[in-house]
């Protein structure tokens, strides 16, 4: 059990800082997003203090198309963020798309990417493989 209250279920991919697991907040029973700042950085305290901006900044943001973070906690050497759980699949998988889905998809990144932009928030790693586009349509 992680942090006591999460329940890792599965590995959900891995980026240049950390890995994002699928897990289960057994106190809320909610399904979750955790992403761990990877071993090697988390010793280093410029990376570990980047990390914790990046949960900060998350956490300021509350828009329908952004995960919400519920999250930041340290256990351990490691430290984690908590996020929204969002049931869908990376654009990146769902590529190439007629037009018309690209551009409904296209429209809700922009109106995200707006509002982050408003608050002063840029994004820095906005690709394909980061916006999931759920079932619902809505693209995070």
């Amino acid at each position: 059990m992680l942090g006591g209250q999460y329940k890792i279920i599965s590995e959900m991919g891995t980026g240049g800082m950390g890995v994002v697991y699928q897990a289960v907040d057994v106190m809320l029973e909610r399904e979750v997003a955790i992403k761990r700042l990877r071993n090697e950085f988390s010793s280093t305290p410029d990376v570990a203090e980047r990390f914790r901006r990046e949960a900060k900044i998350q956490a300021r943001l509350n828009h329908p198309n952004i995960a919400h973070l519920y999250s930041f906690f340290k256990d351990g050497d490691a430290f984690y963020i908590v996020m929204e759980f969002v049931n869908g699949a990376p654009l990146s998988s769902l590529l190439p798309l007629p037009w018309e889905r690209a551009l409904a998809i296209f429209l809700r990144i922009l109106d995200s990417l707006e509002y982050a932009h408003s608050l002063g928030v840029l994004h820095r790693d906005l690709k394909p493989d980061n916006v999931m586009v759920s079932p619902r349509a809505r693209s995070r």
